[in-house]
């Protein structure tokens, strides 16, 4: 898998999770404060409201500090 940009996520590349999942609406918080800046919606994910998830501008999921977990953001091959 590719590295996650940023720069690529938001004018529109595709984007995955670590397990090949879509993602869709990327876009950044209005608070610009803390680390966890992105926001994303997994496509499928439960189909509930609360399926918008925060990350780091990395891409690396925000629950979890130096450990992969299956929704680190990835740019889909």
């Amino acid at each position: 898998m590719k590295p996650f940009n940023l720069e690529e996520a938001l004018s529109g590349k595709k984007v995955v999770t670590r397990f090949d999942i879509p993602v869709s609406q990327i876009g950044l918080s209005k608070d610009q404060s803390g680390n966890y800046k992105i926001i994303f919606c997994i496509e499928g994910k439960l189909g509930k409201e609360d399926n918008l998830s925060r990350f780091r501008k990395d891409g690396t999921y925000a629950i979890t500090i130096g450990q992969e977990h299956k929704y680190d953001l990835f740019m889909a091959e």
